[in-house]
């Protein structure tokens, strides 16, 4: 019996991960880099060759992409709905 349990405590070991205590300051540091500075943010990140800050520095990125594509097809709306609207502009 106490064979037992010996070879099933080392069969399945409890490993605990001990977090990064600067954790939050990549992440918030990445985000940003990746919204304002866009791509070159993203390569500082990756010359940081930290993996939380690189998938932060995507996220603002995107995040920065998406409000782009969503400002474009928000103006080509009313751009379709509403074209006497945009005389003003020369269009």
């Amino acid at each position: 019996m106490i064979l037992f349990v010996n070879i099933a405590f080392a069969s399945f070991p409890v490993v605990d991960s001990i977090s990064d205590p600067n954790e939050g300051i990549y992440k918030t540091i990445g985000y940003f880099m990746g919204m304002f500075m866009l791509v070159f943010g993203i390569i500082i990140a990756y010359a940081y060759n930290n993996k939380i800050m690189i998938k932060s520095a995507w996220k603002g990125f995107l995040t920065v992409i998406g409000l782009f594509v969503l400002f474009v097809t928000l103006l080509f709306t009313l751009f379709y709905f509403f074209p006497e609207d945009f005389n003003d502009f020369g269009f």
